[in-house]
């Protein structure tokens, strides 16, 4: 029997894994540490109905997989990534796979179903003051990390785009093609290289020969 467009739908949304959710939340924060953080943002372009925003909330869980933290802005969806929560100091590479993951769900939902999800993504790396309550990060954005993500967003067309700050530290592991708009330097997300995939390639075959114990 022909599985309905109902069902299909249903199958998409509920494929997913929870992972424990943090918040993030923008305003004036007045004790906090400065930080780096690769903030991610997500454009949606066009009006979407009610089981398409079901959907969109759930595939959300790739962000929080990745230990981003998240909040909803003015038709944006943005995942901040600091080193507090990632324990790592540089996301690019981590906010750049959480995007090619979603990237690759939204285009899934547009093969399967008549009424598209108009969409952009847009990474840049910048700093912030934070401070982690919990499953909360409160923090504010220094200088253009929102305001240049958003804008790649909103350039980006059911694409991923970096701004030159994220690419240059995440370019060992990132193939892009580079882009000039208006004078300023974008790189469209090509490939995104699984660099531990391949050494623990490298080092199983190492171990077949005897090379390594």
């Amino acid at each position: 029997m022909t599985q309905s467009i109902s069902s299909k739908k249903e199958q998409l949304i509920s494929d997913y894994t929870r992972s424990p959710q943090t918040k993030a939340e923008q305003g004036l924060v007045d004790t906090g540490n400065r930080a780096k953080a690769t903030v991610l943002a997500l454009k949606i372009k066009n009006k979407i109905n009610h089981e398409a925003e079901k959907f969109l909330e759930q595939k959300m869980e790739h962000l929080y997989q990745k230990k981003g933290a998240v909040y909803r802005q003015e038709g944006f969806i943005f995942a901040v990534f600091t080193q507090s929560m990632t324990k790592m100091e540089n996301n690019e590479v981590r906010a750049s796979n959480a995007a090619e993951k979603i990237a690759s769900e939204l285009k899934e939902y547009n093969r399967k179903f008549r009424e598209k999800i108009e969409w952009g993504i847009g990474i840049n790396s910048g700093e912030i003051i934070c401070s982690l309550q919990g499953q909360k990060l409160q923090f504010t954005a220094l200088g253009s990390t929102i305001v240049a993500a958003k804008k790649l967003a909103d350039l980006a067309d059911k694409k991923i785009m970096l701004t030159s700050s994220a690419f240059a530290k995440a370019s060992a592991e990132i193939k892009a093609e580079k882009q000039i708009i208006n004078g300023v330097e974008y790189y469209t997300i090509k490939q995104i290289m699984d660099l531990e995939k391949n050494k623990k390639f490298i080092d199983d075959f190492m171990k077949r020969e005897g090379r390594i114990k």
